[in-house]
């Protein structure tokens, strides 16, 4: 078992999330992404988006990561001023239009991930892998439910 798929049935199994709260993308959604992109995406994310794509409910509650938020996520970026992503940026989420974080498509199956702040000269390191960042998300959910 991967590593995403790990993070998603630890939650499940200790009642951090019900099973009815994920949401997942289909194989042609991912695909139809992987076309525009041209470019296949990591392991990893194409997990996370199969999985919880559509809906990970509490996990990424504060953030905007949906699948269906990808182009509100770049058109905000685009509108900034400073730091744009190259081609083989794929920035899948943003916090409060200011923050954005992603991943570079020629990085691995279980990319590093990198966060841009508005302002600054350009995204920094901020996890090792994709899967990192999941884990490190759904362990603040869990510390987010049981000390509110």
């Amino acid at each position: 078992m991967d590593s995403v798929t790990q993070v998603f049935d630890s939650v499940l199994r200790d009642g951090t999330l019900p099973a009815s709260a994920l949401r997942g993308c289909s194989d042609e959604e991912i695909v139809d992404l992987e076309r525009q992109l041209g470019a296949r995406l990591p392991r990893a994310y194409a997990t996370y988006l199969k999985l919880a794509g559509r809906s990970a409910a509490g996990l990424l509650a504060y953030f905007e990561a949906r699948f269906d938020h990808l182009d509100e996520i770049r058109t905000c970026l685009a509108s900034l001023a400073g730091w744009q992503p190259s081609a083989r940026d794929f920035v899948f989420m943003m916090h409060q239009e200011s923050e954005f974080t992603l991943f570079q498509l020629d990085e691995g199956d279980d990319p590093p991930i990198y966060r841009y702040r508005a302002g600054s000269e350009g995204p920094a390191p901020a996890w090792s892998s994709f899967s990192s960042f999941l884990a490190e998300m759904a362990e603040d959910y869990r510390d987010l439910i049981v000390h509110p």
